[in-house]
């Protein structure tokens, strides 16, 4: 990995994404990458996965939602290794909460 670069964990329900990503990538960049992993291999619904109908949270409360314009320069506390959480637009201004699938040990 570059000296730059990033790895990211983004969590929506039992689905880990890792997304490897530098500073300087905006939010809408990474909503991009999702989709097309999602689109290759998912039984979503594909006008779900579109970025438009993605959004991104800094925490699991859903207490700082990502602008998509933001770089991840922007936000000092997101590092390598970091967890995102993803959320999917479920119709009109409805969004799905979250809601991330603890692993029993």
């Amino acid at each position: 990995m570059a000296e730059d670069s990033l790895l990211l964990r983004i969590k929506r329900k039992n689905q880990t994404f890792f997304i490897t990503s530098s500073k300087a990538d905006a939010f809408s960049s990474i909503k991009s990458q999702i989709s097309e992993a999602l689109s290759c291999c998912s039984g979503e619904d594909a006008d779900v996965t579109i970025p438009e109908n993605m959004r991104l949270f800094l925490q699991e409360d859903g207490g700082t939602l990502l602008n998509d314009v933001a770089t991840i320069a922007d936000h000092a506390s997101i590092k390598d290794g970091s967890i995102l959480y993803l959320v999917f637009r479920e119709g009109g201004d409805n969004w799905e909460d979250i809601d991330i699938a603890k692993v029993e040990e």
